[in-house]
């Protein structure tokens, strides 16, 4: 949970703005690329929940991103989590419901990479297939 979260919270949402815009470089420099995934996640709430929400999508497109390029699947389906909260935030029911349908794709693909590379380890008769 971040610093700035907590000052939304209190009803202070420049004081928010102002602390992940400060932590926003210095997850950009750590090598814990999630860092900065967290930080653009709590920046796209803070903008939602102001009612900037173009700027919330693009700070939650951003943050998608990063874990689809490294695989991280929390991570991804709760951006699509939050993107859907956004569209019906918006009144676009149909983009809520195709940003869902992105968060289910990406818990039922790491459920399937597992099986599929299983499958594969039995049919090249390794250890560990199934």
């Amino acid at each position: 949970y971040s610093i700035g979260l907590s000052w939304l919270q209190m009803g202070e949402p420049q004081k928010s703005f102002a602390a992940l815009f400060q932590a926003l470089p210095l997850a950009e420099r750590h090598p814990i690329k999630d860092l900065k995934a967290n930080t653009l996640d709590n920046l796209s709430k803070v903008y939602q929940a102001t009612g900037e929400y173009q700027k919330a999508l693009d700070a939650q497109y951003e943050a998608l991103a990063i874990p689809e390029s490294i695989g991280g699947v929390e991570g991804a389906a709760n951006s699509y989590r939050y993107l859907g909260s956004i569209y019906l935030d918006l009144g676009e029911p149909q983009r809520a419901a195709a940003a869902r349908r992105g968060r289910w794709r990406v818990a039922m693909d790491s459920v399937r990479g597992p099986a599929r590379a299983r499958i594969a380890r039995r049919r090249r008769g390794e250890p560990g297939g199934v």
